[in-house]
């Protein structure tokens, strides 16, 4: 008798007890029968990624590593230091080139402002000075010019007087002109030429800032330290690219599932899948939230031998509602798309 006629005997008496066992052995062998594994518009191969992509991050500078400010799985903030570099150098440079700003500030007030009031009266009490001595040399001439038809001065004693009447007036002509220059103050040019000194300094000064800001390596996102690559004492290697950690945010992740060409045109945003990890029995169901508009090449390869690793494959980011894979960027997944 078969388990279904088995099933559906309606049996008494002796023949219950056939009955009994005929459906015990039904149940052993569904038991040992697997449920058959649903029917996927695509199976594909992916990965475990953070929401926000995790993030490689590269040293601004080169130098040697001298302190690390967070550990492998410490949670950081955007814009938190993760890591100093040995920075003597710029640190100085910064303060030598804030103090020519201070200089040149200084003497940008200096020219602006012009001269002080006790230059002022400096220069104009020399030149009151000459215009005195100025005045009695030409009283003196006066008077020898007279006496000189008498015979009582030479010829050359007015001579020496005239002489110094003229260096005197040249004397005064010149304490006037530093007189009135002094009471004028800085001209345009001075000015913007000092202004324009105090603007390259400033340069300078944000310049030789920026050089001790790229001391400190800083997370750019919020996230977790999934990855730490260098320690205290060892050089960052900024010149040649070395990643130093990496950050993800790993409150959220999502699956970088690769479509392969024969069904890239079929699968479509919003469309349901299903996730699992090999070795695991649990599903975590999912949606597709975006696709690639390009075709690339395959990067998560398969156990699968016979699996082509230079195909070309479509890129599905995949979302999900409630619970997810385990959160380790880059563990291999499969992806298998409901049709």
């Amino acid at each position: 008798m078969s388990c279904s006629a088995a099933k559906n005997a309606g049996l008494a008496g002796p023949g219950l007890l056939a009955l009994a066992l005929a459906l015990s052995g039904c149940q052993a062998l569904d038991a040992a029968t697997p449920p058959s594994a649903p029917a996927y518009l695509v199976a594909a191969s992916g990965r475990i990624d953070s929401s926000g992509e995790a993030r490689s991050l590269v040293a601004e500078r080169d130098g040697v590593i001298t302190q690390l400010l967070i550990r492998p799985g410490d949670t950081v903030r955007r814009g938190q230091p993760l890591v100093q570099i040995a920075c003597a150098d710029s640190t100085a440079e910064a303060a030598a080139a804030t103090a020519r700003l201070t200089a040149a500030n200084a003497n940008r007030q200096l020219v602006d402002e012009g001269p002080r009031r006790e230059d002022r009266a400096a220069a104009r009490a020399r030149a009151d000075e000459a215009q005195l001595r100025l005045d009695d040399a030409r009283d003196l001439a006066a008077r020898v010019v007279l006496l000189r038809p008498a015979g009582f001065v030479s010829a050359r004693r007015v001579t020496e007087v005239e002489s110094e009447v003229k260096a005197l007036e040249r004397r005064l002509a010149a304490a006037q002109a530093e007189s009135s220059a002094i009471a004028a103050g800085a001209r345009l040019p001075e000015r913007a030429a000092a202004a324009a000194q105090a603007a390259a300094l400033r340069a300078g000064v944000l310049a030789a800032q920026d050089a001790v800001r790229r001391c400190t390596l800083r997370s750019p996102v919020d996230g977790t330290i999934v990855r730490l690559n260098r320690r205290e004492g060892e050089f960052s290697g900024s010149s040649t690219g070395t990643v130093l950690m990496v950050v993800a945010d790993l409150s959220r992740v999502v699956v970088r599932a690769e479509i392969p060409d024969e069904a890239a045109a079929a699968v479509r945003v919003g469309q349901r899948v299903v996730v699992w990890v090999d070795g695991n029995s649990a599903r975590f169901p999912g949606r597709i939230t975006e696709l690639a508009g390009q075709m690339g090449r395959k990067s998560a390869r398969s156990l699968d031998p016979s699996d082509r690793f230079d195909r070309d494959v479509r890129e599905a980011i995949i979302g999900f509602d409630s619970g997810h894979p385990p959160a380790v960027i880059g563990l291999r997944v499969n992806v298998g798309v409901v049709p």
